[in-house]
């Protein structure tokens, strides 16, 4: 069993997770501009051909739309793991992943630092038996 001290730090870790869930595009300008850049980033170098400004500001816009209410770590996570080509086989890594195809792996990586804390609870929660 944790002692008051270990407690105490489980305690803040959780605070900090809880934290993780809120640093979202629609939560404040500084994530949407990590978003931004991450997406940005991501279509110039797998967008393959050349395209207009107004194609590439479609473009993000497309994936802004999709990704407003998540992290911009758990995206950056997501494109690190495309890049590195760790999801299914069934994707052409060459190309950028579908805003809702980035999403569904953006949401993962979200899911597993809420999984975290929701475990750290249950740490918190057991008792010793008797």
């Amino acid at each position: 069993m944790p002692n008051q001290s270990q407690r105490g730090d489980i305690e803040r870790h959780i605070e900090e997770l809880v934290g993780f869930d809120v640093m979202t595009p629609d939560h404040n300008k500084r994530y949407f501009a990590a978003t931004l850049t991450a997406v940005s980033k991501m279509i110039m170098a797998l967008g393959g051909k050349k395209f207009s400004d107004l194609t590439g500001e479609a473009k993000g816009e497309a994936y802004m739309a999709a990704l407003n209410d998540v992290p911009f770590w758990a995206v950056e996570e997501a494109l690190r793991r495309w890049y590195r080509g760790e999801f299914d086989k069934e994707y052409d890594y060459s190309f950028p992943p579908a805003p809702a195809i980035l999403r569904k792996h953006a949401r993962e990586e979200q899911y597993l630092v809420r999984h975290r804390g929701r475990r750290l609870r249950e740490l918190l929660q057991a008792q010793e038996e008797a």
